[in-house]
């Protein structure tokens, strides 16, 4: 049955992320994943995860039929609000539909349409709705999909809202953090997105395109960024997003 084997697999995952905590005694924080498409037992991973040093729930943009923000996901997101826990959208895809729709034409294009799509929509989809507003102390964090894309969806969000109330800066206004690349446009990008809500990965351990393990370092080596605002991105900001 996919639904057992998908707990099974996420109980086993946030299992060993759990021993892992305490063997490095409260050092290594974490996200844990959660079989999405059994809330109840979701919920019952959240709070394991939580007593054993998990910061966030990572979810995908889409689960099978479901987009991230349908009220189907809102006891996930109760929940991650009252255990101060960030919703974590990683470049993933759990629809299988769209996964074949979006499936690469050009063998150079990788995952780009099946997986960093999704969480860009995904991030759209949640500043037009009203789930910031039904939860306005959730944290939201999107991850390893650079920033680059962030100033077209604001303004996009800007000008679709149709409503003079909507926020200039909706990543600040919403809580939503977004972890860019080395290689993004950093005063076009801090522009629109501002210095408290973009910070920076290294994708440590992959080999993927994303991937860039000395990435730290190379960002503090970037002229076109202040001082200040580095330590922003690099110390202040992960901490506000992972609520640390």
């Amino acid at each position: 049955d996919k639904a057992e084997a998908e707990i099974a697999l996420c109980g086993a995952w946030n299992g060993w992320m759990a021993d892992v905590w305490k063997q490095g005694k409260n050092r290594l924080r974490w996200s844990c994943v959660v079989p999405a498409m059994t809330i109840s037992e979701a919920l019952q991973q959240i709070r394991f995860a939580r007593e054993n040093g998990a910061v966030a729930v990572s979810l995908r943009p889409f689960e099978n039929d479901k987009h991230l923000v349908e009220p189907y996901f809102y006891p996930i997101f109760e929940e991650a609000t009252r255990l101060g826990m960030t919703i974590a959208v990683h470049i993933a895809n759990g629809s299988p539909q769209l996964m074949d729709q979006f499936k690469p034409r050009y063998d150079k294009m990788g995952g780009f349409a099946q997986f960093h799509i999704p969480t860009v929509v995904t991030c759209l989809s949640l500043m037009m709705s009203d789930v910031p507003a039904r939860f306005p102390q959730l944290r939201w964090a999107f991850v390893e999909a650079s920033a680059q894309w962030i100033p077209w969806i604001i303004n996009e969000a800007i000008r679709r809202s149709g409503a003079k109330g909507f926020p200039k800066n909706p990543c600040k206004e919403f809580k939503i953090y977004i972890t860019a690349q080395t290689d993004d446009d950093f005063p076009y990008v801090l522009k629109y997105a501002g210095e408290d809500n973009i910070v920076i990965g290294t994708d440590y351990g992959h080999t993927d395109a994303s991937s860039e393990v000395d990435a730290i370092e190379v960002f503090r080596n970037k002229p076109e960024v202040s001082d200040a605002v580095k330590k922003k991105i690099l110390d202040d900001n992960p901490r506000a997003a992972y609520g640390l």
